[in-house]
């Protein structure tokens, strides 16, 4: 209680003033409501707290509990020993995204400055309280993004937070505004769990899937002049989103530096002329905010989580993995801009106001001669492991028809690791796996039979649904296919895992890690991918019969099969007239005529198919009663009859 009461008195008396802005008294209430209590301690005299949570309870009770948790967890992070201090300038996650040491040299003191200052929150020894000014109201509406425009293809809606310093708050404090996409996300204990347990190692190395609220927070606590002990850019530079130009797929890209990806290649940046890669990357928020990441990560999971890489050199296939979101090429090309194959952006926050945006034009990359030895070799290592897991199947899968590598403005995505965990659920459905695929005209009596099966999953951080199908070809096919196909459960999984795969890593869709599908034909299945909004509605729908057009037969043409000794003699060959390559052979009605069946046959079956000489399965020869019930082709979402 005694701290209590003097705290309020502290911070009416003395608060703290930054640069030219005397921000006005707290109240005792939001003392009291401060996160973590502003009280001395044995390392702090007095902590950072965090106040105001203005709007978060208004819009949901468990938002202030988030933010703070995120607090906490972003603390975690850089209170690392190898990032508060003693950084390791010539280990992996040092060299990718602070660059190599020869460049980063002149920049070191003030890099481990900031995540020193970060790690206890004050910009100096202080007898009074330091306070971040927390809200959930979105007082500049930028909620959705205000950085939409510098991130070419990313979700409007996906900004989580931004960051605003004293000058250009609303009451002279630092100020941190979350959005709702901030409390989609995992929280840091959730995310290391997640790397932990996944078996399969690649994975567990892919940096952005470890991506939580914690290091949202930090990202946005690191632009603040509080955290980097910047004001006026003092002793220590501001920290910015910085924005790089680069080449690729033919044309010139300007882009904010979010994400493992373009962080690495700020980190490689060997500008010609003036300031070294250090200058740059001290002021790149993401680019400090990963190599924290990677640490902590590191320290938990027990390896290095090194995908995604940069790499100019890559032996054996593929020459150009420009379908491959683990392995970004480049070239460098003189002075002009360095051409990449391809580049991935993840969208974060933004700062406002003084932390506005510089460029930087990526003109030639440093080569391996600034790089250790012992690096050099776990690059290649690493470089290894992915050519062998991307590389294409040798199976004779047929190459998938893909959406495109810039489909238009607004087209869904999904990340290739999202995506993937998708298909292996989907195809892990065993009750799918006997079902056999029809076209409608073979539907009849739908025992065991279907058109297709879709299933939809949750992408996105739940913005966008994941559309898989596996359908019955339009293409002129007859007969039936399985779900999927194997002599045991593995392979089986497996048989259908590798042609969605294939659509997933087979198409050359944009930055590498958003994928936006495609389809694949192999014989008569059909396998389709696609992302569609949360509210959008089954962009997979399988016509009905009534979009089918007529149902007509013909008398069933034998003379290249036996003539009248056919078993398929005196039958009907019957479709439907939007689908004339998908057919089907039935009895001929007593006394009737194939052309007399004008509905989709009854339920029988008068005769099995045989077997037969011909590399082609036999067709099915089922009963057709003429005026007999239209089957329901589509008496569920799976297209089950």
């Amino acid at each position: 209680m005694y701290h209590r009461a003097i705290l309020a008195v502290l911070a009416a008396v003395f608060p703290v003033a930054w640069g030219d802005v005397s921000p006005a008294p707290l109240t005792a209430e939001q003392v009291a409501g401060a996160y973590p209590p502003s009280v001395p301690g044995a390392d702090n005299w007095f902590p950072t707290s965090l106040f105001g949570f203005e709007g978060c309870d208004e819009r949901n009770r468990s938002w202030k509990g988030n933010i703070n948790e995120a607090y906490d967890d972003a603390n975690l992070i850089v209170n690392l020993d190898g990032v508060k201090n003693n950084i390791n300038w010539n280990e992996a996650a040092a060299l990718e995204f602070l660059g190599p040491a020869a460049l980063n040299r002149d920049q070191q003191g003030q890099i481990q400055a900031v995540f020193a200052n970060a790690a206890t929150v004050k910009p100096r020894w202080s007898l009074i309280p330091n306070w971040i000014h927390v809200r959930c109201d979105d007082l500049l509406h930028y909620c959705p993004d205000p950085c939409a425009a510098a991130r070419t293809g990313n979700d409007p809606q996906d900004l989580a937070a931004y960051a605003r310093n004293p000058a250009q708050s609303a009451d002279g404090y630092p100020e941190i505004n979350y959005c709702p996409q901030f409390f989609t996300l995992q929280n840091l204990g959730s995310a290391i769990e997640r790397g932990v347990s996944n078996k399969n190692r690649l994975r567990s190395s892919e940096l952005s899937r470890y991506e939580n609220r914690g290091s949202i927070m930090l990202h946005e606590m690191l632009h603040l002049d509080l955290v980097a002990n910047s004001v006026k850019s003092s002793p220590n530079p501001q920290v910015k989103d910085l924005t790089v130009k680069y080449h690729v797929d033919g044309g010139t890209k300007e882009e904010r530096v979010y994400g493992p990806a373009l962080t690495k290649i700020l980190a490689r940046y060997l500008p010609f002329t003036g300031p070294k890669t250090g200058y740059f990357v001290q002021r790149s928020d993401d680019n400090l905010l990963y190599f924290a990441l990677a640490k902590y990560v590191q320290s938990k999971i027990g390896f290095y989580p090194f995908i995604p890489q940069i790499s100019d050199k890559i032996e054996g296939p593929p020459k150009v993995p420009n379908d491959r979101p683990t392995i970004l090429k480049y070239t460098n090309t003189g002075d002009k801009v360095a051409s990449f194959v391809d580049a991935d952006i993840t969208g974060k926050g933004c700062a406002v106001g003084a932390n506005a945006v510089a460029d930087v034009e990526i003109v030639g990359l440093s080569d391996d001669s600034f790089y250790p030895a012992d690096y050099l070799s776990q690059k290649q290592n690493w470089i290894n492991q992915l050519i062998a897991d991307n590389a294409a199947p040798t199976d004779g899968i047929p190459d998938p028809v893909c959406v495109g590598d810039f489909p238009p403005d607004g087209t869904q995505f999904v990340y290739k690791g999202e995506g993937a965990d998708a298909i292996n659920k989907f195809c892990g459905q065993k009750q799918y796996w006997d079902k056999q695929l029809v076209s409608p005209v073979s539907m009849t009596d739908g025992v065991n039979k279907a058109l297709g099966v879709d299933e939809s999953y949750p992408v996105n951080n739940g913005s966008g649904r994941l559309w898989l199908q596996i359908a019955f070809s339009e293409d002129s096919c007859v007969g039936s296919v399985s779900f999927t196909q194997g002599t045991d459960d593995a392979s089986k999984l497996k048989h259908c895992v590798d042609r969605f795969s294939k659509i997933l890593n087979g198409c050359n869709t944009g930055p590498p890690d958003k994928k936006y599908g495609g389809s694949l034909n192999d014989a008569c299945a059909v396998y389709r991918m696609k992302t569609v909004g949360t509210a959008d509605p089954n962009p997979l729908t399988l016509k009905g019969l009534s979009e089918l057009g007529a149902f007509k037969c013909k008398d069933t043409d034998t003379s290249a099969i036996g003539g009248s000794g056919s078993i398929l003699a005196g039958t009907c060959t019957c479709w439907y007239e939007a689908l004339p390559g998908n057919t089907a052979v039935f009895d001929k009605p007593a006394g009737g005529t194939c052309e007399s069946i004008t509905k989709s046959p009854g339920s029988t079956f008068t005769a099995k198919p045989t077997k037969r000489s011909l590399r082609e399965p036999a067709p099915v020869v089922e009963t057709a009663a003429s005026g007999g019930d239209e089957v329901k082709a589509r008496a569920t979402r799976k297209w089950f009859a």
